[in-house]
């Protein structure tokens, strides 16, 4: 976990995010699971989830959310850059997914869903399979390809 000091700001107020995963806003601290810092990658976002996402293989649910104002970086961090450099969470969650289940060598079958939402104007929004969103043409398409 990074240190990040007056990185980010308020309305001109510094945000302090702390060892121990603490923002401290206005001398009030918030307690997160995990908190990261602007200069944090998709990845490394991911590989702190990333036993979650497993767990999946062994029947639990595993919801993965992020939450922020406009601009600071949810899509990108959960879809990742629209040209593929830097894969978000949601690929890199389906990739461990498929990877573990192709390498398996009995016969155990899977089934499984997802759904990307997108909570936009208080609306929930599909990500995938939406011709648009709020008058955009959708970017984002699952594709399944059976080798």
């Amino acid at each position: 976990m990074e240190h990040v000091d007056d990185a980010d700001a308020v309305n001109g107020e510094a945000i302090r995010l702390e060892e121990d995963g603490q923002c401290i806003y206005r001398n009030h601290a918030f307690q997160f699971a995990h908190a990261f810092g602007p200069g944090c990658t998709n990845e490394e976002v991911y590989e702190a989830h990333a036993a979650a996402v497993e767990n999946v293989l062994r029947g639990f649910d595993c919801t993965l959310m992020v939450y922020g104002q406009t601009g600071s970086g949810k899509t990108h961090t959960m879809m990742g850059a629209p040209n593929g450099s830097e894969p978000g969470i949601v690929p890199l969650a389906i990739e461990t997914l498929f990877e573990a289940i192709l390498s398996r060598s009995d016969d155990t079958s899977f089934s499984l869903r997802l759904s990307v939402l997108e909570i936009l104007e208080e609306r929930f929004v599909p990500v995938f399979f939406t011709s648009s969103r709020a008058g955009c043409s959708s970017r984002w398409a699952a594709h399944v390809y059976e080798t």
